[in-house]
């Protein structure tokens, strides 16, 4: 049987998983900004590169056991979160006449899939939090 992630590993899986998928989305904003000029895609790639960094402070407060890089990264995976939650409505809603469905449905599972991982980053992390707090540390 499969054991259950410590809050340790689960808070250092939850790096990894921001880092491969903020990567990975801000490589296809970079293809869509290449075809279209659009300030939404900018600064969805800059919100997308706030995350990888937050993701590389997030490892170093789970290796050395510190809590103030675990919450900077709580504040930047919430805010980050918010912000493109928002910039992706508004996308969203300036295509919806012009949009296939297809496109339409795909960026809505994105929406819902952004929605979970950004609940993910943030409650792994304060599940870690809560355990060194009860150690003591």
């Amino acid at each position: 049987m499969l054991k259950k992630p410590t809050p340790w590993q689960s808070s250092f899986i939850v790096g990894y998983v921001a880092a491969i998928f903020s990567g990975f989305c801000m490589g296809w904003n970079v293809v869509e900004i290449a075809e279209k000029r659009d300030t939404l895609l900018i600064l969805e790639i800059v919100s997308w590169a706030i995350t990888i960094v937050g993701a590389i402070i997030l490892h170093i407060g789970v290796i050395k056991e510190t809590k103030l890089p675990i919450i900077v990264w709580i504040v930047v995976a919430f805010i980050c979160g918010i912000f493109l939650l928002v910039v992706r409505i508004i996308h969203l809603s300036n295509k919806w006449e012009d949009a296939s469905t297809l496109y339409i449905t795909i960026k809505i599972l994105i929406t819902v899939l952004l929605v979970a991982l950004t609940v993910l980053y943030i409650v792994c992390p304060y599940f870690y939090i809560v355990q060194l707090n009860e150690e003591g540390k």
